[in-house]
């Protein structure tokens, strides 16, 4: 059995977590611009930026999309911050 160069097999999996990241900032964008369109919205129905009820839903939903294959705590985390950023965006417009 030919035994695999370890340098080679990280840089294999180095490629791969590259289109990871990829998508990640593809989709960081795409919900960037969705959160734009819903603050251009609210700001015209005099709604407040910040959906306590929303929020709370979409923890529960990225818990349960992560199927225990990713920290609680660290996902969590990752999403408060996606959060603070579409609030700080959706108030400058």
């Amino acid at each position: 059995m030919k035994k695999t160069d370890p340098q080679a097999q990280i840089n294999t999996l180095r490629q791969e977590i590259d289109l990871c990241d990829t998508a990640i900032v593809t989709a960081l964008i795409k919900r960037y611009q969705v959160t734009a369109a819903i603050g251009k919205i609210k700001k015209d129905g005099k709604q407040p930026v910040r959906n306590k009820l929303r929020e709370q839903q979409l923890m529960d939903k990225i818990v349960t999309l992560s199927k225990d294959q990713i920290d609680v705590k660290t996902l969590k985390g990752i999403y408060k911050q996606i959060l603070k950023h579409s609030r700080r965006l959706q108030k400058v417009l």
